[in-house]
């Protein structure tokens, strides 16, 4: 069997409510999602992360945005929470400069009864640039972060880390899911410099899961930068995702599709989240399973990875070069059964 089904059949029992959690359960025990985004320009991303945390198998979610998304957004589904709590800068415009800062303190304090409400925040899909809107993100992520609620980092939210690395700098439970691109923005913003010690921790058995498609060099950068913001927990996306806490490395090389169309990160995302939260939700046994040294948040992370990357294949059996990041959704239901059988448990 291959390494990286062994590990997802590991990480199975630590991660994924079992079937008596969820029989006896209440609407909402199962994952409580929030997702900060949406936008003028961007409405598909927020609804995507939504919806696919759902899929994977969380209770309910909410999309915070800016106004102008909220039709939009609600005119997807009937499934997502929408709330247009976000204010722009042109909505803005006659309000002195002076004043805005009050403005994104009752922004704030509006959000921070339904923060107390989630079991995690996922920051970013659809977030856009808007100068209002991603100051009122910062305090946000600040107070999300007081309160000891989990977070996945993404898109533009990861923009705000490269000024603002107080935000999750030694927060082990946020997770950040950087591109090529804006992982190289993250090096150049907080250089790594690895260590003797960042060859032998690679190395080491409890890392040592699907590693083949990935160079020293990249798993020591991982390990290194992760340390340099306090050893958050980092999925570099790609043509394999690599994952590191600073102290263990994963990769996560599932088949997925071979179309790269928009929106796929959204989905993962969201689907993160969902283990972010079953994570912080249903601490694992420290002793549950052979791969016990790795971290519940690098754990979480790798069966995001590889839900998404495993519906996406399936999406792509079923559409080929039309397949769509929206096509994947449908998918992720059928995939979380294949992997983490109810039935079996």
């Amino acid at each position: 069997m291959e390494a990286s089904r062994l590990l997802s059949l590991a990480t199975q029992r630590r991660l994924v409510p079992s079937l008596e959690v969820l029989s006896e359960s209440h609407k909402g025990q199962c994952g409580r999602v929030g997702v900060l985004g949406g936008c003028l320009e961007y409405t598909g991303a927020p609804y995507l992360s939504a919806v696919s945390s759902l899929r994977c198998g969380s209770d309910l979610a909410w999309v915070f945005c800016s106004k102008e998304a909220a039709v939009p957004i609600k005119s997807y589904g009937p499934e997502v929470i929408t709330l247009p709590y976000l204010r722009t800068t042109l909505e803005a415009t006659d309000t002195p400069p002076e004043s805005r800062s009050s403005l994104v303190a009752t922004v704030v304090r509006n959000m921070k009864g339904w923060l107390s409400r989630l079991h995690v925040l996922v920051v970013g899909p659809g977030l856009g640039r808007d100068e209002l809107v991603q100051h009122t993100a910062v305090e946000i992520i600040r107070m999300a972060r007081e309160m000891g609620l989990p977070m996945v980092i993404d898109a533009d939210g990861l923009q705000l880390l490269y000024s603002h690395p107080e935000l999750i700098r030694g927060y082990s439970k946020a997770i950040l899911t950087p591109n090529q691109h804006e992982y190289s923005a993250l090096c150049q913003s907080f250089p790594p410099f690895p260590s003797a010690s960042a060859s032998t921790t690679s190395s080491s058995p409890a890392t040592s899961a699907s590693t083949n498609n990935t160079s020293k060099t990249d798993r020591e950068r991982i390990l290194a930068l992760s340390r340099t913001l306090g050893n958050v927990t980092i999925v570099k996306k790609g043509a394999s995702d690599l994952i590191s806490d600073g102290t263990s490395v994963l990769e996560c090389s599932t088949q997925g599709a071979r179309r790269r169309c928009g929106g796929q990160g959204d989905v993962l995302a969201g689907i993160l989240g969902t283990f972010n939260a079953w994570a912080h939700l249903y601490p694992p046994d420290s002793d549950a399973n052979s791969n016990s040294t790795i971290s519940s948040p690098v754990l979480a992370a790798w069966s995001g990875c590889h839900i998404t990357r495993a519906a996406a294949h399936r999406a792509y059996d079923e559409h080929h070069r039309s397949m769509l990041a929206a096509d994947i959704v449908p998918h992720i239901g059928p995939t979380m059964e294949e992997y983490f059988p109810l039935e079996n448990e």
